[in-house]
């Protein structure tokens, strides 16, 4: 819970720092929360993966965790490692060897869980959406538009396919596609009761290079 309150406050910071005017004091404070985090979620991992083996399939008489129990906390602490690793790419300037460094990282511990549970796990979906957003900012756009296409499914949690979609919005902009951006501005941005924020700023954005297009 330690890591994850860093972690909020070092993304917290980290998006505070695009519209301030102390935006380098900003970032530097947020590396250094979210290196805290990266640390403790470390930790932990080594010490989920030394316990996992020794530990009973089903919960003891001592409610000591299962297995199953641990691994799963496991493949959680993998995935918000990983969110942590993204978060520090996004402090540094693009394209840098420590953006590309970070974002390696991140992709490395969203592999790990990724190759571990069933397609249908919960928590596939938002590895394979950070997978893509990722993927985006080391400019590989045609595979980070192949992760994320097929979150956009009926089937899918509405507030992922949400997400799915303002993901895609920032892939066709970096892209230079303004077209295929606008095409899915067309779309409800709701889906029953359900709106996403990132989905509202993808269009803001969007929206924002259109006039400036046709400018």
């Amino acid at each position: 819970q330690d890591a994850l309150t860093l972690l909020a406050r070092g993304e917290l910071l980290r998006q505070e720092a695009a519209i301030s005017l102390q935006s380098n004091e900003r970032l530097t404070t947020a590396l250094e929360t979210l290196r805290m985090s990266v640390r403790i979620l470390e930790k932990l991992d080594a010490t989920l993966s030394k316990m996992i083996p020794a530990a009973r399939n089903e919960t003891g008489d001592d409610d000591s965790l299962s297995q199953t129990r641990l691994m799963s906390l496991q493949y959680h602490v993998q995935f918000q490692l990983a969110r942590a690793f993204r978060n520090q790419a996004l402090c540094y300037p693009d394209r840098s060897d420590d953006q590309i460094a970070a974002l390696q990282k991140a992709l490395n511990q969203l592999a790990k869980p990724l190759n571990q549970l069933a397609p249908e796990d919960t928590l596939v979906g938002p590895i394979q959406r950070d997978q893509s957003i990722c993927l985006r900012w080391l400019g590989d756009l045609e595979q980070a538009r192949k992760t994320i296409a097929p979150l956009q499914q009926a089937d899918r949690d509405p507030q992922l396919q949400l997400q799915a979609r303002a993901e895609l919005i920032w892939i066709e902009l970096t892209s230079d596609r303004l077209a295929a951006a606008m095409t899915l501005l067309q779309q409800p941005r709701r889906i029953g009761n359900v709106t996403s924020p990132e989905l509202d700023l993808a269009r803001l954005e969007a929206a924002q290079d259109y006039n400036v297009f046709r400018s």
